[in-house]
């Protein structure tokens, strides 16, 4: 690239000069092309170790002047060329034309200078270094590790990577999918690429002596690495790519980069990649949703400290204001000391206020409740003012726009039903209020303890305010853990769990979500139906119509909103305690904040967020209960009892007037206080627990004392003061729960859990593996380890597509059917099977791949779907690796009786075929190629799909390993495929030819391809004469339909009355050769017809070969009654008494109407052209090494031209009566053993996908020591 001209030093140290003319010299970098030499060598490697230097740059020197100025610099030897030549061809001769080399220098400055405006984006004058440095590090790091453009890099570090005992120094890139690591040393360079799925652990390392490091543990090993600096920005970066990885695995959604990054308050100071400040700023705005209870698609704008008034004690605090698009937020220095979220939809002025003796730089913000909060020492006041008019400005058109789709929505309605708008009441059902005000089963003293709780509440919203923009503070957990009265526990839950503000932005989407899920049935809704009954069925309000009505509504709602979760168990005890205290669509934005923001990922199908939280929880009782941590670890008791305790929040392990108490603090802190609540209970217990002898001891311990847990408040004096059994006041429980371990935060529960989640995901994917391997082995040839690593390939390319948003997601519903077998939870489309099939299959190669592979696909894609399972490809690689040799070529065969689109169309334009361009289809609504499958001429239309069904059911069925193992080799299995006209044959012949590119006997196979090529030919023109005659009175009535091979001939039809292959030359190659006996069983019922000794020619002459085949027409018109074709016959049979060159000049005349010979030379011109000839139809070749053994020295092998007279005039196109049956295909392959050996030995399956999983690191020209 052109750069802006700077004087260079010392122009040729470490620098080589390839090329040079009066101005300019074009020099490379030692050590970077060719490292050659000591020295070269220690360049290159000072180079990689401090990313200096790149490896071609062009310099501007004048003949009388020793200053040099670099003005092209490039990585590129190919960029480097072209702006060489720019340079020569336009500047030279302009700067002959100066006097003064001052000048001459001047102009090239300026010249340079205009030339980086106009062939690239400017660069800013303020920019530094790190973007420049960024944008060269990124192409490095796709041109190194072979990555497509797709996949970004977001920032790399420099660090040691230790193999063994020895560091080497180098470069850590971390990409979206990847972590690499690479070090060129001395001239050999070492290669590490790591995929964030394939990691199970990450760990920082400190050691006294050495720096610190990070160790990377995956599937296969574990990987050291060590850095001096910025190792906490390294591993955080690194956690956070690997979680952003599983997550992708669990919701198989692509990452989405965020172009539109709101402008922060704070100015940076350093600038980094955009990835870099988009990974960030989700950081800051996932750590700002948790604090502060918001949506999860809030994201922070930025923060600033300020002073906030506290109206409640007359005095300031001190603190951060957070900005975002719908909320301004305010947290005090001092932890949990005040909290405050105003809303953007309740602003109504913002103003700045006058400074006095307490205030400086302060603003007013008014709500809409005539509600003041005062801001102060702002330091940028103006500034922030701007910013939150700006977004007040926006939300305001964000607001019009969402009310003019509801009334637009509700005109519809009415349009469609020429009927008003119905209220909520009668749009079909009306909405259930709390059901504890119908079904409230207090006593007298109960309900005044109620009131007195009531009472202190309404003392508490006149100091600190009522609703989401309260002061919150330590009065009201205090209040909280007294347990919120049941009047006001629905509204109090919706504030402090952010759902309020879920319900307000979105309003009558449940009722809409209500109206679309009624009447509907899946398998969410079945489950559903089942457990409605046993959400606490020992209430009354649920053992009555309208408690069941409104849990149905509510769970099928959220079931619908969100599929990927659905309904799991658990959900309906918690939904039932919801709508027990509010109504029913504030339960339904509860149950929303429960599932998706206060413990997320708990409900899906996996309980994938339950399980994390297992590991979490161990974690907690290793670092404070250590007495008795391996003792329930060895026993398993942890992840006995805390599934059951997290999934339902305690509400069915302990009573449940105490467990709302739990569900309060729940709702107030999130869930740091299910985990306090459980280390309480394993403390409280822990000298008895020290004591069992099994987990059932421990069980024991646990439920008698999770019993005794209850609510004094709803107790009478008898029941408090038990002489058997002293029962537990939640309050006082929960008090010493805080008290014990209220430093438990937040951020340290979600830093363990990004922990936990490499683990509890990595081994929920090898589950998934097992299940879906042992459901393929019975229908495989492969073996267990084969299909092991075939499908860690398969997840791969699957995952790899989501993660580059080239792949959409199955419905969940669907995918997680469990009436479905395994192997269909995951699908592959026609891009994703070709880089599978060209990495793995054996026969991928050669420029008619992309032809074979679209054949495969479409064989595979029997219902027409665009997709394939992974059984689709196992049982597909199986054949090709571990087939026999009979079923690996009814495989070839069968798939070459499928058509694709002719390349002139736009469909096959480009090579790499897709399932959304290149299986473009407007007649259907498959996203798969075109095919058509038919059994004899070329004048067949596209059939019907059942068509491709039949032949996809053959191909399929065949595949099937206990229809392999109990198949015997009959003669009907080998007539089960259709006849192959000449043109799909051509094409056939094509592919194979193609296969053989780069193998270590390819000249043999050629040989080989020729030979059978062209016997196939001959067979096809003897069957043509045997079912398609020409009768020279009436030409047409000889052109009759061809009969399937398993069908008995028509009378009509003048077949022989032997079968069609008893024409066929038995010793065409030669005498003595004879044909395998595997797959020749038509050979072994025909005889062959013998030639008299006197007739014939010495072993391995064509003559032979073509007196044979003479004497078989000629008795097979004889059978016919053919008196005219048989005295044209004769006239043509040549005298043996005839001299030897009149012999071959006839011989010439009956290669012209009936012998047909493979051209090789035409074939190999294929990878050129791509253009396969037929002339006359004949196949010729002039090559000399690739002739058919039976070919004699003499014979004359030579390209033939159209317009040679001693050739009859017809069109060039293919045959459309010949024919061939694959019965004939099997058993000329048979006579060459060089092609059998070609199919019968692939190679190993496992190497190849080794290769294949590693072609990212394999490059060549250096020695590497690559992982």
């Amino acid at each position: 690239m052109w750069i802006r001209p700077e004087e260079v030093l010392v122009a040729h140290a470490l620098w080589s000069t390839e090329r040079a003319n009066p101005y300019f010299i074009l020099q490379s970098r030692k050590g970077h092309v060719g490292a050659s030499g000591l020295a070269s060598l220690i360049v290159g490697t000072l180079d990689s170790i401090l990313e200096k230097a790149q490896s071609y740059r062009i310099l501007h020197q004048t003949p009388r002047s020793e200053v040099y100025y670099a003005v092209a610099l490039t990585d590129s030897k190919k960029d480097i060329q072209q702006h060489w030549e720019w340079i020569e061809q336009n500047l030279l001769q302009t700067l002959d034309n100066f006097d003064s080399e001052d000048d001459v220098t001047e102009f090239v400055k300026c010249k340079i200078e205009s030339l980086r405006f106009t062939s690239e984006d400017p660069v800013a004058e303020d920019d530094d270094d790190d973007t420049k440095r960024f944008k060269s590090a990124s192409h490095r790091f796709h041109k190194l590790f072979n990555m497509p453009k797709e996949e970004k890099l977001v920032n790399y570090y420099s660090c040691s990577f230790w193999k063994g005992r020895v560091p080497r120094q180098g470069w850590l890139y971390l990409s979206i999918n990847h972590c690499c690591f690479y070090s060129f040393f001395l001239g050999k360079e070492a290669k590490l690429i790591i995929r964030w799925t394939d990691i199970t652990k990450l760990e920082k390392s400190n050691t006294i002596l050495g720096p610190e490091g990070i160790k990377v543990v995956t599937k296969e090993g574990k990987h050291y690495f060590s850095m001096f600096m910025r190792s906490d920005d390294t591993f955080r970066l690194m956690q956070q790519l690997a979680n952003i990885a599983m997550k992708q695995l669990l919701s198989e959604e692509a990452f989405e980069q965020d172009h539109d990054l709101p402008s922060r308050v704070k100015k940076k100071t350093r600038k980094v990649s955009t990835l870099k400040r988009d990974l960030d700023a989700r950081a800051r705005s996932e750590t700002y949703r948790i604090k502060f209870r918001l949506p999860a698609l809030e994201k922070l704008d930025g923060d600033v400290e300020c002073q906030l008034w506290t109206p409640y004690n007359k005095h300031f605090v001190w603190g951060m204001m957070f900005l975002s698009r719908n909320y301004i937020c305010f947290g005090s220095r001092v932890p949990d000391l005040v909290y405050l979220i105003i809303p953007m939809r309740d602003v109504c002025v913002v103003e700045k206020c006058k400074n006095d003796l307490r205030t400086h730089d302060a603003i007013l913000i008014t709500t809409k409740r005539k509600e003041n909060f005062l801001f102060a020492e702002l330091q940028d006041r103006q500034f922030i003012i701007e910013k939150i008019s700006e977004m007040l400005s926006k939300f305001m058109v964000n607001r019009y726009s969402m009310c003019k789709a509801i009334l637009d929505s509700s005109r519809m309605r009415l349009i469609t039903t020429n009927e008003p708008v119905a209220p909520e009441a009668e749009d079909g059902f009306k909405l259930q209020q709390a059901l504890i005000r119908d079904f409230n089963q207090r006593s007298d003293s109960t309900m005044r303890n109620e009131h007195i709780k009531v009472e202190a509440w309404w003392r508490h919203f006149n100091d600190f305010g009522r609703g989401i923009s309260s002061y919150r503070t330590a009065d009201a957990y205090e209040l909280i853990l007294k347990g919120i009265p049941e009047a006001l526990r629905g509204e109090l839950w919706m504030v402090y769990s952010g759902a309020l503000n879920e319900m307000q932005t979105h309003p009558g989407y449940y009722q809409e979500l209500v109206k679309q899920s009624t009447g509907k049935m899946n398998l969410a809704v079945e489950e559903i139906e089942r457990d409605l009954h046993r959400s606490l069925p020992e209430h009354k309000a649920f053992q009555s119509d309208e408690g069941i009505a409104a849990l149905r509504r509510v769970l099928t709602a959220y079931a619908f909103r969100n599929p990927t979760i659905g309904y799991c168990q658990a959900m309906n005890i918690v939904t039932a305690v919801l709508l027990l205290y509010s109504n029913e669509e504030e339960a339904f934005w509860l149950l929303t904040a429960v599932c998706e923001r206060l413990l997320p990922d708990y409900y899906n199908t996996k309980v994938v967020g339950a399980l994390v939280d297992q590991g979490v929880f161990e974690d907690l009782v290793k670092q404070h209960i250590p007495n008795i941590a391996k003792k329930l670890e060895s026993m398993g008791m942890i992840n006995m009892v805390s599934l059951s305790w997290f999934l339902t929040i305690f509400l069915s392990v302990i009573s449940f007037d105490a467990a709302v108490n739990i569900l309060d603090c729940f709702f107030y802190d999130g869930a740091k206080m299910i985990f306090r609540i459980a280390l309480n209970i394993m403390d409280v217990n822990q000298a008895q627990l020290a004591e069992m002898k099994d987990d059932g001891d421990g069980m024991e311990v646990l439920t008698k004392y999770l019993e005794r847990i209850q609510n004094y408040d709803y107790l009478n004096e008898q029941q408090k003061h038990k002489k058997d059994v002293e029962p537990i006041n939640i309050r006082e429980f929960i008090r010493e729960s805080y008290m014990k371990f209220g430093l438990i935060s937040d951020m340290d529960i979600n830093l363990k859990r990004l922990e936990h989640r490499l683990k509890v995901v990595q081994s929920l994917e090898e589950v998934t593996k097992k299940n879906v391997v042992r459901s393929i082995m019975d229908a495989c040839l492969l073996t267990k380890d084969e299909i092991n690593d075939l499908y860690e390939a398969f997840k791969e390319e699957y995952n790899t597509s989501f993660s580059w948003g080239k792949y959409q997601p199955q419905d969940p519903s669907e995918k997680y059917d469990p009436n479905k077998p395994y192997y269909q939870l995951f699908k592959i489309d026609f891009d994703q099977f070709t880089m599978l099939f060209n990495g793995t299959a054996p026969w991928g190669c050669g420029i008619e791949t992309d032809q074979l592979v679209a054949r495969v696909f479409k064989s595979l894609d029997v219902n027409q779907t665009g997709m394939i399972n992974f059984k689709d490809l196992s049982q597909c690689i199986g054949i090709m690796y571990r087939g026999e040799l009979t079923e690996k070529l009814k495989f070839f065969f069968g798939i070459h009786l499928i058509d694709l689109p002719p390349p002139s169309e736009p469909a096959m334009k480009r090579p790499s075929m897709s399932a959304s361009s290149s299986f473009d289809d407007s007649e259907q609504k498959s996203l798969s190629p075109r095919v058509s499958i038919s059994e004899g001429g070329a004048d067949d239309e596209n059939p019907p799909d059942s068509s491709l069904r039949q032949i996809a059911a053959i191909l399929n069925r065949e595949w099937n390993r206990p229809n392999i193992l109990q198949r015997e080799n009959s003669r009907a299995d080998l007539k089960s495929l259709p006849k192959m006209n000449q043109a799909r044959f051509i094409q056939m012949w094509k592919t194979l030819y193609n296969m053989f590119a780069d193998h270590v006997n390819e000249q043999k196979l050629y040989h080989a391809v020729a030979v059978v090529g062209t016997l196939l030919l001959e067979i096809g023109e003897v069957g043509k004469k045997f079912y398609h005659p020409v009768n020279e009175k009436n030409p047409d009535k000889g052109k009759s339909v061809v009969a399937e091979p398993d069908e008995d001939p028509s009378p009509s039809e003048p077949v022989h009355e032997t079968d069609e292959t008893a024409a066929i030359p038995q010793t065409v190659s030669g005498p003595t050769q004879q044909a395998p006996e595997s797959g020749m069983t038509f050979y072994e019922q025909n005889q062959p017809i013998e030639v008299p000794e006197e007739d014939a020619k010495p072993d391995g002459d064509l003559e032979q070969d073509k007196d044979q085949f003479q004497a078989q027409l000629q008795d097979q018109e004889q059978d016919q009654d053919q008196p005219q074709a048989q005295a044209q016959l004769q006239d043509q049979e040549p005298d043996q008494h005839q001299p030897q060159e009149q012999l071959q000049d006839q011989d010439l005349e009956q290669d012209q109407l009936q012998g047909q010979y493979l051209d090789l030379d035409q074939l190999q011109d294929q990878d050129q052209d791509q253009d396969f000839q037929i002339v006359d139809n004949y196949f010729t070749a002039d090559s000399p090494e690739h002739k058919p053994q039976h070919m004699s020295s003499d014979s004359s092998w030579s390209v033939i031209d159209d317009d040679q007279e001693s050739f009859p005039s017809r069109m060039a196109k293919p045959d459309e009566l010949w024919s061939i049956t694959f019965e004939q295909f099997v058993a000329s392959f048979l006579t060459e053993p060089d092609i059998v050996e070609f199919f019968e030995k692939p190679g190993s399956l496992q190497e190849r996908i080794k290769k294949f999983r590693n072609r990212r690191i394999l490059s060549p020209g250096l020695s590497q020591d690559s992982d």
